[in-house]
This record gives C-alpha cells, structure tokens and sequence, in this order.
C-alpha cells in the first residue's frame, strides 16, 4: 500500500526500468509481428503494409501497458525494479490516462528523450507523460 507521501522515481531507476522494458518488448513484438507478416508477406516492396505492421506493433505494445496500468499499476519491469503508476492518492489509473501516458511517452522519445529528460530538473522527477496523464511513477517498499 502507498503511504501519504510516496517516493517518485529518479531518472536514473526510470531508465532501468525502460531498459529491461525494451527487452520484454522484443519479445512481444516478435511475438506480435510474426502472424501478420507470415499472412500479408510483409516485405520492403509493401510500404503500405509495413507502416501497417508498425501501428498494429505499437498497438500490441499500448495494450500490454494500458492492461498492466490499470489492473495491478506495474509491468514484469516495474515489479522487478518494485516501482507502480498510479495516481497520486495511490489508485489504479484508467485507461484514458493510459492512453495519454503512452502517447506522450511515444512523443518524448521522438523529441529524443526530452520527455524524460526533463525529469531530472524537476524536484517531483515527472516527466512530460507524468504530467499530461496527471499520473506517475512510484517506489515500492520492499516487503518484509
């Protein structure tokens, strides 16, 4: 349980976080691609087809996140770095603040990171999804 003033997450825990995410996301993403390129040959003749399978790719990856978010608050990453989103208060986040966290995640890492690098210049670490999805990312204590 959050106690009244729970502990926001530094940058530095924050990449780690998103490092051990990048290779869970390998996964899914192999995982998610393979069907519809075996169906539609996906190939570099198919532009149209590969701008498909990359929608259909990040679609997968917001449904992973916005199930994880708001049924349990954490991700296979966020529970072995023991940190949760949620709202401020503590409860679960619901799927429209997923969609807006996920979003303007996607949006930060196309600014090359400054989404996220603006975390580490403010005092409460909230990055620009923190912010827009009134959301953020907690440390967990570990249990006993």
């Amino acid at each position: 349980m959050m106690s009244n003033t729970p502990t926001k997450i530094t940058f530095i825990k924050r990449m780690l976080v998103i490092i051990y995410e990048c290779i869970l996301l390998f996964a899914i993403a192999m995982i998610a691609a393979t069907p519809p390129t075996v169906i539609f040959k996906i190939t570099d003749e198919h532009p149209v087809k590969q701008y498909f399978l990359l929608f259909y790719v990040f679609t997968v990856f917001f449904m992973y996140f916005g199930y994880c978010w708001t049924k349990s608050g954490q991700t296979l990453a966020m529970k072995a770095w023991r940190c949760k989103v949620s709202n401020q208060d503590g409860s679960l986040i619901s799927w429209p603040q997923a969609f807006k966290r996920y979003l303007f995640a996607m949006v930060s890492w196309v600014m090359f990171g400054a989404g996220f690098l603006m975390s580490m210049f403010r005092t409460d670490h909230a990055t620009l999804h923190d912010m827009v999805s009134n959301s953020y990312l907690f440390k967990i204590e570990k249990q006993d």
